[in-house]
């Protein structure tokens, strides 16, 4: 992509002090370059949600898999990706190769982990005919001591689903950790790296308007009419089958094209830096990454947000299925409506607040903006315990579509209220967090002369999974505590009023703790103004 001569400049927070200096023309990233290193993001959000978001739901409510298993289901494959990160951060950095350290890996990682996405989203419901009813009583995991039971279904289910992630994981992170040492090292600007770091979540929050359509979009009408038409015994179940088809399809192709793009149009910015360097052993990577107090508490806040955020993505789906619209098939396809328009909206919030950010970047400290975001997205939380209600009145009216002829069902529930105040939160964590740790590395680079944005991006990724996989495991295990039965169409009023509270008082907790942890980060842009300076000064006389 080509990229612009013109640089920005920035107002320095406190124009007294010795802050980071305004962009100069050699650290400046134009526009086309931004935007193309910005859409490989899309890659790793929809690698994310996909299997949560879509999987999750589907084997559990179409499959009827127990909702349980499938969190140690989704939760397996995330600990072994997140192993591997610092490994495949490891072989990033000390590559040494003509096509560079980062893109081999990327173009790798994209084309094998957008088929693996497709596999994914095919639950294999063929099993259910497979096996007898006899088979199919299965067994209880503890004994009769605990009634957690798992069919037989449950369990061949689990291990297709299992195999196919390992897979698709397995690549993804061969695309994701080098792309994430790109994005890093693209400048050394403590403000152009926060502009381009908005850019990457600009991706997240477009690829996410999907998400909340890609549910309902498996209930259309054409693919029950298909399914009627090919002689289903229930054109309802199987119609939905045939939509988790198509929906994985397209979006296996998105993340396909997503991958693509800044593997074939960034250019890296750290050849001559990684020819020089000596290869650092992964063992004592990833000692001297853990050393640094402000990694430390940068990931800890991100792994905060990032659970408490995932909590109501889900779970919410849940509630406001059996709660807000009471359960039944009706419930379901109302529910998952609500909840569309709700993700629908919900971007467009994270995209302003990704705007806003990058315009008051050298205004404000990174830190006081994370924080105020995440102050939002608290009030957010306490909002969706009365939001969140069958209780409160809502619009709802069929609009007929004058171009396409289209009848749109219109449908504003309240909860999208307390749902699009947690996104201010989401964003500023995704840019802040990003852009920070680019800070941090060149405190790296200050303190062992190295530039290692792979082994950062690894673990940051690595604690980024391991909280997903810890989210998915805890929806799971909440659902079960709260007595939810996926053959019931009702849930009891105690299941309802159990996952309520879990999903209010979770996000309540962990976004609390997450401010202070942001608050008492190291860094600002007088500190690294003084590193900056340190680091040219060394360069130059190393060039000398």
């Amino acid at each position: 992509m080509p990229e612009e001569s013109t640089a920005e400049t920035t107002a320095a927070v406190d124009p007294a002090a010795p802050t980071a200096r305004e962009t100069s023309g050699d650290e400046h990233v134009g526009l086309g370059t931004k935007v193309a290193a910005g859409s490989g993001e899309a890659v790793i959000n929809i690698g994310i949600n996909m299997p949560k978001n879509f999987g999750f739901i589907i084997y559990n409510l179409v499959m009827g898999v127990d909702a349980v298993l499938l969190g140690i289901v989704l939760a397996i494959p995330r600990l072994w990706d997140g192993l591997i990160d610092p490994i495949m951060g490891n072989i990033s950095d000390n590559t040494r190769s003509r096509w560079g350290r980062r893109k081999p890996y990327m173009l790798i990682g994209g084309i094998v982990s957008a088929l693996g996405l497709a596999l994914i989203c095919i639950p294999p419901t063929f099993m259910k005919e497979w096996f007898s009813d006899e088979v199919m009583r299965g067994f209880s995991l503890f004994g009769d001591r605990v009634s957690l039971y798992f069919s037989t279904l449950d369990w061949m289910a689990a291990l297709y689903f299992v195999f196919i992630s390992l897979t698709f994981y397995t690549f993804l992170t061969v695309f994701s950790v080098p792309y994430g040492a790109l994005t890093m090292e693209m400048t050394r600007d403590y403000h152009e790296r926060t502009r381009i770091m908005s850019f990457r979540t600009t991706f997240t929050y477009v690829s996410s308007i999907t998400f909340g359509w890609i549910l309902y979009a498996t209930k259309a009408d054409y693919f029950v009419e298909l399914a009627a038409r090919n002689g289903a015994e229930d054109p309802v179940k199987t119609g939905e089958i045939y939509g988790t088809w198509a929906v994985g399809g397209v979006m296996a192709l998105f993340l396909l094209i997503a991958a693509m793009i800044p593997t074939l149009f960034v250019k890296e910015g750290s050849a001559k830096v990684a020819k020089k360097q000596e290869k650092v052993p992964i063992l004592q990577g990833l000692k001297d990454t853990l050393r640094i107090p402000a990694f430390v508490l940068i990931i800890g806040a991100y792994t905060l947000a990032f659970f408490g955020i995932i909590m109501v993505i889900h779970l919410g789906v849940y509630i406001a299925i059996y709660h807000v619209h009471g359960g039944g098939e009706d419930g379901k396809k109302d529910g998952y409506l609500a909840m569309s328009y709700a993700q629908t909206v919900a971007p467009f919030v994270g995209l302003f607040t990704v705007f806003m950010l990058n315009r008051l970047s050298g205004r404000i400290e990174k830190k006081l903006a994370w924080a105020g975001c995440m102050c939002i997205s608290l009030v957010g939380a306490v909002l969706a315990w009365f939001l969140f209600s069958p209780d409160i009145g809502f619009f709802r009216r069929d609009v007929v579509v004058p171009v396409f002829g289209w009848e749109l069902d219109l449908y504003l529930h309240p909860l999208i209220i307390a749902f699009v105040m947690l996104f201010p939160g989401l964003g500023a964590t995704l840019v802040m967090s990003y852009s920070m740790m680019a800070d941090v590395c060149d405190l790296d680079e200050l303190n062992t002369g190295k530039r290692r944005e792979g082994m950062f991006w690894a673990v940051f990724n690595w604690v980024q999974k391991s909280a997903l996989s810890i989210s998915l495991l805890f929806t799971g295990i909440t659902l079960w505590f709260a007595g939810f039965d996926e053959d019931r169409l009702v849930q009891t009023e105690d299941t309802v009023e159990s996952m309520r509270k879990w999903f209010t008082f979770t996000m309540c907790g962990t976004f609390a703790i997450a401010i202070l942890l942001v608050l008492s980060i190291p860094l600002s842009s007088k500190r690294m103004a003084e590193v900056r300076e340190e680091l040219d000064r060394r360069h130059a006389a190393q060039n000398a």
